[in-house]
């Protein structure tokens, strides 16, 4: 396994943030893979008690060529204890569990949760002393465009700890701060939303095919219309009938 948590300090010390990703899913991955890709000012770490999944993000690692460095461990609590964000991207069943072993060491800490349905209030209950955020990224964050929201916890965030969050979760895509009441239809809205546009391409890719299109140039073509659709709205600020 790449990198031991010795190895982690180390780099620490020449970084401005030492950051820890608990979970090497899908979305913890996509946020390392951001975070390297946007030669983030931080030491990263990665922790999961699967080492398979920690085999991959330090390929991805060793490949990027001393862009970025992701140091790997099993040992989450002393990573955790190392680190000054912790940004925990594990299945809702276990979040309370991993805030329970990491507790003792958040005090002051930027905790950031990405699990899907848990509330500032129960992290807060894990990690009173902690400065929380809750966050609601997509899919599309595997590949950098993601559609992302945050809520604040009841510790008002610095400046430098909003700017860092943005900064951290904008690695994967566009980011904004919601109240955590809003966050249920940022779910609904950009959580969702992916599916509902995938069936929209679907529907136009099966018209092009009707009309005889190949499936392949049909998709493509149904694809490229959606996102060359979406960049319009955004870089001309405009009502999308308009």
């Amino acid at each position: 396994m790449k990198g031991e948590i010795t190895n982690y300090s180390k780099l620490a010390r020449e970084k401005i943030h030492r950051v820890l990703i608990i979970g090497a899913g899908y979305m913890g991955s996509a946020l390392a893979r951001g975070i390297v890709a946007a030669d983030l000012p931080v030491s990263l770490a990665v922790s999961d008690i699967d080492p398979k999944r920690l085999e991959y993000i330090a390929g991805y690692s060793d490949a990027q060529g001393g862009k970025g460095s992701i140091t790997t461990t099993t040992d989450t609590l002393s990573a955790a204890e190392a680190s000054d964000v912790i940004i925990l991207a594990v299945k809702p069943g276990v979040i309370g569990s991993v805030l329970s072993q990491i507790a003792p060491v958040t005090r002051n800490k930027l905790v950031i949760s990405i699990a899907a349905g848990v509330t500032l209030a129960a992290i807060e209950e894990h990690v009173p002393e902690a400065y929380t955020v809750r966050a609601m990224p997509n899919i599309c964050a595997q590949i950098q465009e993601g559609a992302l929201a945050y809520a604040a916890g009841s510790k008002s965030l610095t400046g430098k700890q909003t700017e860092l969050t943005e900064s951290l979760l904008g690695a994967v895509g566009f980011c904004i701060q919601v109240s955590e009441s809003q966050l249920d239809a940022v779910t609904g809205l950009s959580g969702s939303g992916p599916a509902f546009v995938f069936m929209m391409i679907e529907a136009l890719s099966d018209g092009g095919v009707h009309a005889g299109l190949p499936r392949n140039v049909a998709t493509r073509l149904a694809a490229q219309t959606v996102l060359g659709s979406a960049k319009m709205v955004i870089s001309s600020g405009m009502h999308p009938d308009q």
